[in-house]
């Protein structure tokens, strides 16, 4: 088996492309792009917004609003999704998103977060999945590393508050670890982090970088309800889409 090269976001950030520069042209094409057929939703991402769609990603009818879409073989955007305000998406090779999610960003702006060092991206590396109807605040990077996944309905990935002693809008990434599972109805807070090799009850609400111990969580705030074992199947699966 070929060894997991992660996509090099630097070098994709800083890669000159042609593209339609106009924010509000841009948002029309992504439009007109929702309901037009397969290959002329291609032609207009790739050619016209300049992203970077392999030939076997499938980009479906969603409404796709970014600086800058990287989708990598295998890779999924399905129907009804909106993709708005975030600098760069990438989805490696197999991620995929469901149906009906939302992500919404906020584009670096003097008017906005002020002092805030951020990123307003959503990152999915190998095999990484978000599923249907959540909601993820990506106003600053909100990243899912291999095979972690935003599972079930209804889940809030939230990156953006507000900083009561400096009076001011703050923005902190959130992760998901490695094999890692959050399901139904969870919270994932600014600057919260599951680590690798674990699992996240429904109704959870993580808010912070929990210990680097695999383990199930759960509760409101989540604590350890057991130990999980990283070499179980779950954990080390490779190619199985199992939701």
């Amino acid at each position: 088996m070929t060894e997991y090269q992660p996509i090099d976001l630097e070098a994709v950030r800083t890669c000159s492309r042609r593209h339609l520069r106009s924010r509000r042209l841009r948002l029309l094409v992504a439009l007109l792009a929702v309901v037009v057929p397969g290959r002329a939703r291609r032609f207009l991402a790739v050619r016209v917004l300049g992203h970077d769609i392999h030939p076997d990603a499938h980009l479906g009818r969603a409404l796709v609003d970014v600086d800058r879409l990287v989708m990598d073989a295998g890779a999924v955007i399905s129907a009804g999704n909106v993709i708005r305000g975030c600098e760069l998406v990438v989805l490696e090779r197999d991620a995929k998103m469901g149906m009906l999610n939302l992500v919404n960003g906020v584009r670096r702006d003097p008017r906005f977060y002020q002092g805030v060092d951020r990123s307003p991206s959503l990152i999915l590396r190998r095999a990484a999945l978000i599923t249907t109807m959540h909601v993820v605040d990506a106003s600053a990077r909100v990243e899912f590393a291999p095979w972690g996944t935003l599972a079930g309905f209804g889940s809030l990935v939230q990156t953006h508050s507000v900083d009561f002693d400096a009076v001011r809008q703050d923005a902190r990434p959130v992760t998901v670890g490695d094999h890692s599972l959050v399901m139904s109805r969870s919270v994932l807070l600014p600057g919260s982090a599951v680590p690798d090799h674990s699992l996240v009850a429904a109704g959870g609400v993580v808010a912070r970088s929990l210990p680097d111990e695999p383990a199930l969580y759960g509760g409101v705030p989540v604590r350890v309800v057991r130990p999980t074992d990283p070499t179980s199947a779950f954990f080390v699966r490779e190619g199985v889409d199992i939701l």
